[in-house]
């Protein structure tokens, strides 16, 4: 009798099954009769298996999105690397840090292993890429405003001749007051 699969036995002459030794997690072997631990086949990079005596390449699971692992043979899901702050990855099973995209001009990633990047909020945009966190997303100064959410370049307006705006990072023409007694904004 043969060893199964998900098993190997490198033993001479051996009487029982008890000599089959269990393929360690993040491995599998289908076939059976397996003769030695190299036998025993790595999970490829971007998966991993806590299984052990696994038959089939499909008990490796991928790394989710956001992560990767560039190394065979990973026993769970611990050992996959989230993607920097600043980056994203949105497929899942990936083996290498270059499937981590950097987050586009007008957007940002705060987190590790993040799936997506966040756009900066209207009333702010970014001209760069790569950004970190809220924090490098520029506000309108005061007397601009900028509807637009994910604003990959300077898109802020000027409030109307008459009106006028003490905010910072104004969202919208609203926050553009009129011009007090006295007082008068000639615009651009």
């Amino acid at each position: 009798t043969v060893c199964a699969a998900g098993k190997y036995s490198d033993a001479l002459g051996a009487a029982s099954w008890s000599t089959c030794s269990i393929c360690g997690m993040g491995k599998y072997a289908p076939g059976t009769g397996n003769t030695a631990e190299s036998d025993c086949i790595d999970c490829v990079a971007g998966k991993y298996s806590a299984s052990s005596a696994a038959t089939s390449a499909t008990t490796c699971i991928d790394c989710v999105a956001g992560k990767y692992s560039s190394v065979a043979g990973i026993t769970s899901a611990t050992n996959c690397v989230g993607c920097d702050k600043g980056k994203y990855s949105d497929l899942a099973g990936q083996s290498a840090e270059s499937s981590c995209a950097q987050c586009e001009a007008g957007k940002y990633s705060h987190l590790l292993g993040a799936t997506y990047c966040i756009d900066c909020v209207a009333g702010k945009y970014s001209t760069e890429s790569g950004n970190t966190g809220f924090a490098n997303c520029v506000a309108c100064v005061a007397g601009k405003y900028s509807i637009v959410v994910g604003a990959a370049s300077d898109v802020c307006v000027e409030c109307e001749k008459g009106k006028f705006s003490a905010t910072v990072g104004s969202s919208a023409e609203s926050r553009c007051a009129l011009c007090l007694s006295g007082t008068y904004s000639a615009g651009t």
